[in-house]
C-alpha cells in the first residue's frame, strides 16, 4: 500500500506491532507485561486482532485475551479447524461427522468451530468472559470461511 493511504502505520508512537510465537508458554507473561506497560505508562488501549488464524492459533488467541484483562477487545477471524490430534485436547468442541447426503460438512464444522470460539470469548467455558460479543459473517471475504468474532470488555 502507498504510505499516504495508511499514515498511522508510519507513526511508531501510535501503533506497536509484535511478532511472537504464541504457542510458546512464556509468551503469555511477555505479552501481558508489554500490554500493561503500554496501557498504564502510555495510556493506550490494546486490542487483539487475529485474522485467518489456522487451527489452534484461534484457541491460543482467545487464551491470551482471557488471561490479559488489559486487552480491551478482540477481533478474531478463524480459518481452519485444529488438526485431529489437537481437537482431542479440546473439552468443549467436537467436530461433526459427515451425514449421508450432506455436501458441505467442512463448512458446517468451520461455523461450529467459530461459534465455539465465540462462546469462549463470552466466557461460556470459564469465569473470565466478556458480555459484549458479536458474531458476524463478511460476504466480501474471498472465502466461505468468513466468520468474524468481536468482543469488547466493559
Amino acid at each position: 500500500m502507498l504510505p499516504h493511504t495508511i499514515p498511522h502505520f508510519l507513526d511508531e508512537k501510535q501503533i506497536q506491532y509484535l511478532c511472537r510465537d504464541i504457542m510458546v508458554d512464556g509468551m503469555f507473561a511477555e505479552v501481558a507485561e508489554i500490554v500493561l506497560q503500554q496501557t498504564q505508562e502510555h495510556g493506550r488501549t490494546c486490542i487483539l486482532v487475529g485474522m485467518h488464524l489456522c487451527g489452534m492459533l484461534s484457541e491460543r488467541a482467545v487464551d491470551l485475551f482471557e488471561r490479559t484483562p488489559e486487552i480491551m477487545g478482540i477481533v478474531l477471524s478463524p480459518c481452519c479447524l485444529p488438526k485431529k490430534h489437537e481437537q482431542r485436547k479440546l473439552k468443549h468442541f467436537q467436530k461433526a461427522k459427515p451425514e449421508d447426503g450432506e455436501e458441505n460438512t467442512d463448512l458446517f464444522n468451520y461455523f461450529k468451530w467459530s461459534r465455539y470460539l465465540k462462546e469462549r470469548v463470552e466466557g461460556y467455558y470459564s469465569s473470565g468472559g466478556v458480555s459484549d460479543v458479536k458474531f458476524y459473517t463478511d460476504d466480501e471475504m474471498h472465502t466461505e470461511k468468513n466468520a468474524i468474532i468481536v468482543g469488547i470488555r466493559n
